[in-house]
Protein backbone atom coordinates (compact mmCIF):
# COMPACT_ATOMS: atom_id res chain seq x y z
CA UNK A 1 0.00 0.00 0.00
CA UNK A 2 2.85 2.36 0.76
CA UNK A 3 3.99 2.71 -2.64
CA UNK A 4 0.96 3.22 -4.01
CA UNK A 5 -0.06 6.13 -1.81
CA UNK A 6 3.43 7.48 -3.01
CA UNK A 7 2.66 7.10 -6.52
CA UNK A 8 -0.81 8.49 -6.17
CA UNK A 9 0.48 11.68 -4.50
CA UNK A 10 3.72 11.84 -7.37
CA UNK A 11 1.32 11.42 -10.23
CA UNK A 12 -0.66 14.49 -8.51
CA UNK A 13 2.94 16.63 -8.84
CA UNK A 14 2.49 17.02 -4.83
CA UNK A 15 5.50 17.02 -2.19
CA UNK A 16 4.87 15.15 0.99
CA UNK A 17 4.80 19.06 2.53
CA UNK A 18 1.97 19.79 -0.09
CA UNK A 19 -0.39 16.85 0.30
CA UNK A 20 0.19 16.72 4.37
CA UNK A 21 -0.70 20.41 3.97
CA UNK A 22 -4.06 19.66 1.84
CA UNK A 23 -4.91 16.77 4.42
CA UNK A 24 -3.86 19.07 7.45
CA UNK A 25 -1.73 16.57 8.90
CA UNK A 26 2.08 17.18 9.28
CA UNK A 27 5.06 15.72 6.44
CA UNK A 28 6.23 13.19 9.51
CA UNK A 29 2.57 11.26 8.85
CA UNK A 30 2.74 11.06 5.04
CA UNK A 31 6.10 9.90 5.62
CA UNK A 32 5.13 7.29 8.13
CA UNK A 33 2.06 6.33 5.89
CA UNK A 34 4.26 6.09 2.25
CA UNK A 35 7.02 3.75 4.47
CA UNK A 36 4.37 1.53 5.38
CA UNK A 37 3.21 2.35 8.84
CA UNK A 38 -0.65 1.09 8.06
CA UNK A 39 0.72 -2.36 6.80
CA UNK A 40 3.01 -2.93 9.98
CA UNK A 41 0.46 -1.70 12.35
CA UNK A 42 -2.50 -4.76 10.16
CA UNK A 43 0.59 -7.46 11.02
CA UNK A 44 1.04 -6.37 14.50
CA UNK A 45 -2.85 -6.59 15.40
CA UNK A 46 -3.33 -9.61 12.65
CA UNK A 47 -5.92 -7.86 10.97
CA UNK A 48 -5.69 -7.32 7.57
CA UNK A 49 -5.81 -3.89 5.66
CA UNK A 50 -9.60 -4.00 5.12
CA UNK A 51 -10.29 -4.46 8.78
CA UNK A 52 -8.17 -1.95 9.79
CA UNK A 53 -9.66 0.50 7.61
CA UNK A 54 -13.30 0.00 8.22
CA UNK A 55 -14.14 -2.25 5.65
CA UNK A 56 -15.82 -4.96 7.39
CA UNK A 57 -19.00 -3.19 7.49
CA UNK A 58 -19.14 -3.86 3.95
CA UNK A 59 -19.11 -7.33 4.39
CA UNK A 60 -21.50 -7.62 7.43
CA UNK A 61 -24.01 -5.61 5.55
CA UNK A 62 -23.61 -7.91 2.37
CA UNK A 63 -24.17 -11.02 4.98
CA UNK A 64 -27.30 -9.80 6.75
CA UNK A 65 -29.00 -9.17 2.85
CA UNK A 66 -28.26 -12.82 2.37
CA UNK A 67 -31.43 -15.47 3.38
CA UNK A 68 -30.82 -17.90 5.77
CA UNK A 69 -29.87 -20.58 3.86
CA UNK A 70 -27.34 -18.39 2.33
CA UNK A 71 -26.11 -16.80 5.15
CA UNK A 72 -25.26 -20.54 6.41
CA UNK A 73 -23.84 -21.93 3.16
CA UNK A 74 -21.15 -18.39 3.33
CA UNK A 75 -20.12 -19.15 7.38
CA UNK A 76 -19.82 -22.96 6.29
CA UNK A 77 -17.40 -21.73 3.44
CA UNK A 78 -15.70 -19.23 5.46
CA UNK A 79 -15.40 -22.08 8.45
CA UNK A 80 -13.65 -24.25 5.64
CA UNK A 81 -10.95 -21.64 4.53
CA UNK A 82 -10.29 -20.91 7.92
CA UNK A 83 -9.69 -24.65 8.62
CA UNK A 84 -7.20 -25.27 5.45
CA UNK A 85 -5.62 -21.10 5.85
CA UNK A 86 -4.81 -22.90 9.96
CA UNK A 87 -3.38 -26.34 8.80
CA UNK A 88 -1.41 -24.91 6.23
CA UNK A 89 0.24 -22.63 8.76
CA UNK A 90 0.93 -25.10 10.63
CA UNK A 91 2.71 -27.06 8.50
CA UNK A 92 4.78 -23.64 7.86
CA UNK A 93 6.11 -24.10 11.23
Amino acid sequence: MHHELQNLRLSKGLTRQQLAQNLKVSTQTISLLENGLLIRIASFFNVSMDYLLGHQNELLEIYNSLDNINKGRLLEMALNLAEKSNKSKKKDC
